[in-house]
């Protein structure tokens, strides 16, 4: 699964008030971003970012996970690179925005037990597979 990035940062942010920001215009905030191992993680695609907006663009915070950082940027440390999806996740006090001058996406994966057994699970694996029909491998269940 491939989502588009987007970035999200506190609702009260001066950046906030736009609806689309340039890549430039983050050239002095601090990025939060998850690390989920030492091989994987956001750094490329934060460089990426920063050479479309003429910055070297280096993590401030290294968190483990997406709801960690979200929660870091409602706080006011920073702001943070994350999928389209992560704005059902994220407390109200976030607000997202497309990055006009940059796009890229990030990969997604689904992971879950085939025999699962728990009917809430059960939904979200078909809503999420229903949500990424071409993108899906074939489902063993």
């Amino acid at each position: 699964m491939r989502e588009d990035l987007m970035i999200a940062l506190s609702a009260d942010h001066p950046l906030a008030k736009s609806s689309s920001i340039s890549a430039r215009e983050l050239r002095n905030e601090a990025f939060i971003v998850p690390q989920f191992s030492e091989s994987e993680g956001l750094g490329e695609i934060l460089a990426n970012l920063g050479r479309r907006g003429g910055f070297d663009a280096e993590p401030r915070y290294r968190v483990a996970d997406f709801i960690t950082a979200l929660c870091m940027t409602t706080a006011g440390y920073g702001v943070v690179l994350v999928p389209h999806s992560m704005k059902s996740l994220a407390p109200a006090d976030v607000a997202f925005r497309a990055i006009g001058d940059y796009r890229d996406e990030i990969e997604l994966a689904l992971a879950y037990r085939t025999r699962e057994v728990a009917p809430c699970v059960k939904k979200f694996v078909d809503a999420t597979i229903a949500r990424y029909p071409r993108q899906s491998s074939s489902r063993r269940r």
